[in-house]
């Protein structure tokens, strides 16, 4: 919805949709730095993992390309649940 309005021409304006987006996008990244750091830190209680797999990656990812990852693995699996049970 956010991408389609009019007013994302505009992000530095206060509106309302605005300010969610930079809010969500700010939480989004929020909890991907805690579950990056939690695994970095070695107290993941899951196992082997995706950011197992991607913190073993040679040549290793930069903390900014490991983030971009994870948020792009993220994303991209919520879209397809959501269009598939759409």
């Amino acid at each position: 919805y956010y991408a389609c309005s009019l007013l994302s021409l505009f992000p530095w304006l206060p509106t309302l949709s605005n300010i969610h987006y930079r809010y969500s996008k700010h939480n989004i990244a929020t909890k991907i730095n805690t579950f990056i750091n939690a695994h970095l830190a070695g107290s993941s209680m899951l196992g082997s993992d995706l950011l197992d797999l991607l913190l073993e990656a040679k040549p290793a990812l930069s903390s900014r390309s490991l983030f971009d990852e994870a948020k792009t693995f993220l994303m991209t699996g919520h879209e397809t649940t959501g269009v598939a049970l759409s």
